[in-house]
């Protein structure tokens, strides 16, 4: 019966052959003297958790059967007898499939030994396993003898033939023919020192008659010791004298005999033991309920991971002893397949498709499959997304889109909507019931969400009952949607529309340029504010990991201590805002802040410089405005920038002063408050980060649009804002209002995000400056 079987015989006669007779152990194999010990530990430690998470989860999974043919071809079999078998290995009532693997796998992960013994029917087929404990199993077959010798609880002794025995065992390197080497083992010493630390706890509050402290006082009588115990303990027994200031009226010597929990740092000391296991076993904190630091994110991947590096490798672990050991009694041509249990990465796979989808290398209903929709009816989603704008397009209709693009005559709506057949007027419902479903057939040709259908048809409501007017309207669907202009105008109805007054300087078609140019210059910002995120990303986090080190270095002197320079000026009583104050005062000491500004306007600099330049460019490139002399970045912007780093530091020092006292009124030590630097900044920076690199990118390429248009000759200018519900009143105001080059807006600056405005009216700011005089600009 192949390989297999000639393995097994070779086993059971004792009789081993070259190699395997070299190697074959000469002496008895009887189990660790711990092994026992091992088992009981289990019983009782939270620590071996990760174990019974582990063989839990590997005791269910199911699997599937193969016949394999001589060309390498499968064909899954469901109805056989070792399907019975592995669906009920063991006859008790509570040894079902799932108890049996698990306590397989619990026995494997301690002691490195996973053994049952297989019980036959009358035919010579497996029909039971018995699991067997390690420490059961008194020897191991050795040379001329191919036994396992199996003692039970009552002290019954077994010998079972190899060929009896079904057995996963992990090696032990130092003697890989010998017993097996459990898991649990290399972390003995942390299960057992979390088990000391909890029976000391246990102790500490039941008692254990040691005093914390012992005061002895010489030629104290007893009545003088009677009366001061009882004058001690009426006032500072109870809730209501806790923390009472001690006054001794003579000489006493005070002992201190026990250290508090705290002084001890037991918890901390206990939960590095628990993360040093987990680590070990390779079970991610999420997988346990361990969310201190856990977001979606992360538990989604820890998710993946877990199942994939940990559960996977030992399922195949049993799945080579199940085909080796159990299967070929069958037939040697079966195969027993465990099924894929590593979860399907969906944010990574929807990230896939939709970078196929916008990048035109699948059709709408290709992604659609992908994420599990039907396709589009009548074949609207045979369709591509092109990059540019992301819009629907067959290759028939991207020489056209192509050429709308490039600013020339708009291809009427009738040139892209489906033609009706000769001689047929299109059908045109009447109600506002049937608006909604004309809207709605025109948003669904692109493959939109239901919640943005909804918004589309809010904003063909608005504009029907006179509360937007259609050009806002049209603005926004482009600007939010994957719309031109034509797709808007029919998502929104052939109504009139009240004839509005063109932008002061715009003409004819150049509103589609001016359209293209915003959508451009929006694109610019976006890649010049992620470069800048990046930047001050890097920069935070290296300041972090500066002051968390400089808090370490004063905690291993006692008199540079960070806690107790803080403490030491708050006196007696706890005051939130004295905290801030002095947790102020001890940062700014702890590292050297010019150093820090200086190093951050390093890190700003190219992207002050970057950014205007870009700008520059964008006036040049979009409108054709050539500047006499090239602009730069002067003096009096660099100044001004310096001026916004000291002030982003400072918000730093007052929100690592403000963490830091929120520490010290929950009594944290200086581990613990470096602790909390570690957890609590990162988050802080990365939303300070995104928001500050916004804010630069956005002032920068502003100052260079408006440097580049006033040395261009280009006489007025025109704000315009970006379009949503974000926009200031104060900025939203002003558009379309256009005005002389030199002159100021109604909000006082001179273009959006100006250096050295009130940080009201630039932080976050999105707005845009485009040239008045679009007309004589472009030429």
């Amino acid at each position: 019966m192949g390989w297999r079987i000639a393995a097994i015989k070779a086993a059971v006669s004792g009789r081993p052959e070259g190699m395997a007779r070299f190697f074959a152990s000469r002496w008895t194999s009887p189990p660790d003297r711990n092994s026992q010990e091992f088992l009981e530990t289990y019983g009782k430690s939270p620590r071996l958790s990760p174990v019974t998470k582990i063989s839990t989860d590997l005791s269910n999974v199911s699997g599937k059967l193969f016949r394999v043919k001589a060309n390498g071809d499968r064909d899954e079999i469901t109805d056989h007898p070792f399907l019975d078998f592995m669906a009920r290995p063991n006859p008790l009532p509570y040894m079902t499939r799932s108890a049996f693997w698990k306590l397989h796998e619990t026995y494997l992960m301690i002691k490195g030994e996973g053994q049952a013994v297989i019980e036959r029917d009358a035919a010579g087929y497996p029909a039971e396993l018995w699991p067997i404990p390690p420490h059961w199993v008194a020897d191991i077959p050795r040379l001329d003898f191919p036994y396992y010798t199996i003692r039970s609880r009552d002290g019954l002794q077994r010998l079972v033939p190899v060929a009896d025995m079904f057995i996963v065992r992990q090696l032990n390197p130092l003697d890989p023919y010998g017993r097996g080497l459990g898991d649990a083992e290399p972390v003995a010493d942390e299960i057992e020192t979390d088990e000391y630390m909890a029976k000391w706890a246990k102790k500490f509050f039941f008692n254990d008659a040691t005093p914390p402290v012992l005061m002895s006082a010489p030629g104290i009588t007893k009545d003088e010791y009677d009366r001061f115990t009882a004058a001690w303990n009426d006032r500072h027994r109870g809730v209501g004298n806790s923390h009472k200031m001690g006054i001794i009226p003579r000489d006493v010597t005070v002992n201190k005999l026990v250290d508090s929990q705290r002084e001890m740092d037991f918890t901390e000391s206990r939960k590095d033991l628990r993360d040093a296991v987990n680590a070990h076993f390779g079970v991610p904190p999420e997988i346990l309920g361990i969310v201190e630091n856990s977001n979606r994110a992360t538990a989604t991947q820890a998710k993946i991971i877990y199942a994939e590096n940990v559960l996977t490798p030992r399922l195949l672990a049993r799945q080579d002893a199940i085909n080796a050991q159990l299967l070929p009694f069958w037939g040697e041509d079966l195969l027993w397949e465990y099924d894929d249990i590593v979860p399907e990465d969906t944010e990574f796979r929807l990230q896939m498709s939709n970078a196929g989808l916008s990048g035109s290398a699948m059709l709408v209903d290709e992604w659609r499959e992908q994420n599990g929709f039907d396709p589009l009816p009548n074949g609207a989603g045979q369709v591509l997304f092109v990059p540019y704008a992301s819009l629907p397009t067959r290759p028939e209709e991207l020489t056209e889109s192509a050429r709308i693009s490039a600013g020339e005559t708009e291809t009427p709506a009738s040139a892209v909507s489906e033609a009706a057949p000769p001689g047929t007027a299109p059908e045109t419902p009447a109600g506002p019931q049937a608006e909604e479903t004309e809207q709605l057939a025109v948003a669904k040709d692109i493959a939109l969400n239901g919640a943005q259908v909804t918004s589309l048809v809010q904003i063909a409501r608005s504009v029907s009952l006179g509360e937007l007017d259609r050009e806002s309207a049209i603005e926004i669907i482009t600007a939010a949607f994957p719309f031109d202009r034509t797709k808007a105008e029919q998502i929104i109805g052939d109504g009139a529309a009240p004839e509005q007054e063109p932008l002061p300087g715009i003409k004819g078609n150049s509103r589609r340029r001016m359209q293209l140019a915003r959508r451009e210059r929006a694109q610019l910002l976006a890649v010049q504010e992620r470069a800048a995120r990046q930047s001050l990303q890097r920069f935070f986090d290296g300041q972090t990991a500066e002051v968390v080190a400089a808090m370490r270095r004063g905690h291993k002197d006692s008199r540079e201590d960070f806690q107790q320079r803080i403490q030491s000026g708050l006196g007696l009583t706890f005051d939130i805002e004295a905290a801030r104050r002095l947790a102020k005062e001890a940062l700014e000491q702890l590292i050297d802040w010019n150093a820090q500004d200086e190093a951050l306007a390093a890190v700003l600099n190219p992207v002050w410089e970057e950014a205007f330049q870009a700008g520059a460019r964008s006036m040049e490139e979009a409108f054709g405005i050539k500047a006499l002399q090239a602009p730069r970045l002067t003096d009096y912007l660099r100044q001004y920038g310096l001026e916004r780093v000291k002030g982003i530091n400072a918000t730093t020092r007052d929100k690592l002063a403000s963490s830091l006292a929120d520490g010290l009124e929950a009594g944290e030590s200086t581990a613990q408050l470096v602790k909390r630097v570690q957890e609590h900044m990162p988050k802080v920076q990365a939303e300070r980060a995104a928001s500050i690199a916004l804010s630069e990118a956005h002032t920068s390429l502003q100052a260079g649009s408006f440097e580049q248009m006033k040395y261009g000759g280009v006489r007025t200018k025109t704000w315009v804002d970006a379009g949503d519900s974000d926009v200031r009143d104060s900025h939203r105001n002003i558009y379309p209002k256009t005005i002389p080059i030199h002159e100021r807006f109604s909000n006082g600056l001179l273009y959006p995000g100006e250096p050295g405005a009130d940080p009201s009216e630039v932080c976050n700011c999105r707005c845009d400056l485009l040239p008045g005089d679009f007309e004589e600009a472009t030429g």
